[in-house]
């Protein structure tokens, strides 16, 4: 059935990554036509997407997987890794447009992470459920408070003007579809992407079976950075497909940021900024765990 809509528009100026997808090979669905407002049949805004056979890869038990497996696994999505971190930018932030203010992007990383903590603390001020007591509400507070400094020492000067680089918002296991051989054959939700700066540009948390807040914790971090690591090996494999020319891993720009940060406990605080509502937890259980 056709749904039919006054306002609705074909997709040439969709949601943010689209002219930069199109230069890369990451499946996505085709968004056909979506409506804005709730003059149609549905009352609600819409989009029309391709219907994708695949399963979610939340739905996968990584850590069972044969090693063979995992490592076939993780080369897939390290090329889209690979294929974001080739579409830099010199701001951070969305797209402006009608629909996003202009100011609303940043220059610098210490201004975008100034921003998120920010918000963080607008919301414990603004938001009485984000809390659950008094003490509770002392402990947050003084994590944010504690964390603030730390956050600006934490900016690497030489990767605070950028490049940027092009992030998935939400690239959770659940917005991977697979095929039953372990091939990538979609990536949902896009419209959470943005670009960001290069120190939260990490491997994501699902390697081991966990999201955020799994790997958090203590007996699942070692088996993270384990799994990290063999993401990286993998990814630097791929990485070096389009550096035909050098065997040397200075040469290979993702994996020679990756080699400074991966086992150390700066990749989880990238983790708790592009998840902000988990960053509470990261101070607590990695920053000041006490």
């Amino acid at each position: 059935m056709m749904i039919k809509c006054k306002r609705y528009k074909p997709c040439k100026q969709a949601l943010l990554p689209e002219r930069s997808l199109e230069k890369t090979t990451i499946p996505i669905p085709r968004l056909h036509v979506y409506c804005l407002g709730k003059d149609n049949i549905l009352g609600l805004p819409f989009m029309l997407l391709d219907f994708i056979d695949g399963k979610a890869l939340i739905n996968i038990d990584i850590p069972k997987l044969p090693d063979s497996d995992k490592r076939r696994l993780f080369a897939k999505p390290g090329d889209i890794y690979l294929q974001l971190f080739q579409q830099q930018f010199n701001y951070i932030g969305f797209n402006p447009s009608r629909l996003i203010a202009p100011n609303q992007v940043f220059h610098s990383a210490i201004d975008y992470i100034f921003m998120i903590h920010q918000a963080l603390l607008d919301e414990f001020h603004l938001r009485r459920d984000s809390v659950c007591g008094e003490s509770d509400a002392r402990s947050y507070l003084y994590g944010l408070l504690n964390s603030r400094q730390f956050l600006m020492d934490w900016v690497k000067p030489e990767h605070n003007h950028g490049p940027f680089v092009l992030m998935h918002g939400d690239l959770r296991s659940a917005n991977i579809l697979v095929d039953d051989d372990l091939n990538i054959v979609s990536v949902l939700d896009w419209e959470w992407s943005h670009t960001i700066p290069l120190q939260m540009f990490v491997p994501p948390p699902w390697l081991s079976g966990c999201e955020v807040l799994g790997v958090l914790k203590e007996y699942n971090r070692l088996y993270y950075d384990i799994l990290a690591s063999v993401f990286e090996s993998e990814t630097r494999d791929v990485e070096y497909q389009y550096h035909l020319n050098s065997r040397n891993i200075s040469k290979l720009p993702l994996s020679n940021l990756w080699k400074r940060k991966l086992g150390s406990w700066a990749i989880f605080i990238a983790h708790g900024l592009m998840q902000p509502l988990h960053f509470g937890n990261v101070y607590t259980d990695v920053i000041d765990p006490g």
